[in-house]
């Protein structure tokens, strides 16, 4: 719980907001309530994990299995776009997931063009490309 104000933030960041599938700010409580299910739901059918960079929180990934595969979502802090560090929490995450999937599902609004060329450089084959691209990938841990 002492990550809920870090991950509040993040969450309403306005560039997070509008690659997010509901685009409208998040009230504290609600992220609040949110995030305490999360943490008491994690390791059953959901995690949550902080992305550290020399100490220094970066951003986190998420994980919600839906029958035997994880659904990903993530978010990077506003001052460590653009460095690289995408690629690097989706991998370093689904090698630290503890969900046992199958394999990892993305969904990615088509005008995130940097979530989608960081989903295809990890290997996930574009499975549907509409206004929402949907990616997956075969477990290789």
């Amino acid at each position: 719980m002492n990550d809920v104000e870090l991950t509040f933030g993040w969450a309403n960041d306005p560039e997070a907001r509008a690659m997010s599938f509901n685009t409208a700010p998040i009230p504290f409580e609600d992220h609040s309530k949110w995030f305490e299910r999360r943490v008491s739901n994690q390791g059953h059918g959901q995690e949550l994990l902080i992305a550290f960079l020399d100490g220094e929180a970066v951003g986190q990934i998420r994980f919600d299995l839906e029958k035997d595969m994880a659904e990903i979502s993530y978010m990077i802090d506003r001052s460590y776009r653009g460095r690289g560090l995408g690629k690097r929490i989706i991998q370093d995450g689904m090698k630290a997931c503890s969900l046992k999937p199958v394999g990892f599902l993305a969904q990615v609004k088509k005008e995130n063009l940097a979530s989608c060329k960081i989903f295809e450089a990890c290997g996930f084959k574009k499975i549907e490309d509409d206004s929402i691209v949907k990616y997956i990938k075969a477990e290789n841990r």
